[in-house]
């Protein structure tokens, strides 16, 4: 059914409003302190995919496992490097789609 609607799942859609989430908290657009709760790896040579690679940060139950700030990182270090940096919010989310 949600090919025939041409609908994206659920898990999908819910991973892209997290990324999108993220770009907000890094952009300054939410009341959220990026400086606080995210720490960027320092630049080397690596086979990054974008050079604003997030730490993800240790967790050692699941309930934290699985948290915002950890699953997240854990995509947006997957993402590439022209979506990272987009310009805007709407360019991001078109980069996402693409």
């Amino acid at each position: 059914m949600l090919a025939d609607l041409k609908w994206e799942t659920l898990e999908t859609r819910r991973e892209r409003n997290r990324l999108t989430m993220l770009f907000k908290i890094q952009k300054g657009m939410v009341g959220i302190p990026a400086d606080k709760y995210i720490t960027y790896l320092p630049e080397g040579r690596t086979r990054r995919k974008n050079d604003t690679q997030i730490r993800i940060p240790f967790a050692r139950t699941d309930i934290y496992k699985n948290s915002f700030f950890v699953r997240t990182s854990a995509d947006w270090n997957k993402l590439d490097n022209n979506t990272v940096h987009a310009p805007s919010l709407e360019s991001f989310k078109g980069a996402l789609t693409a």
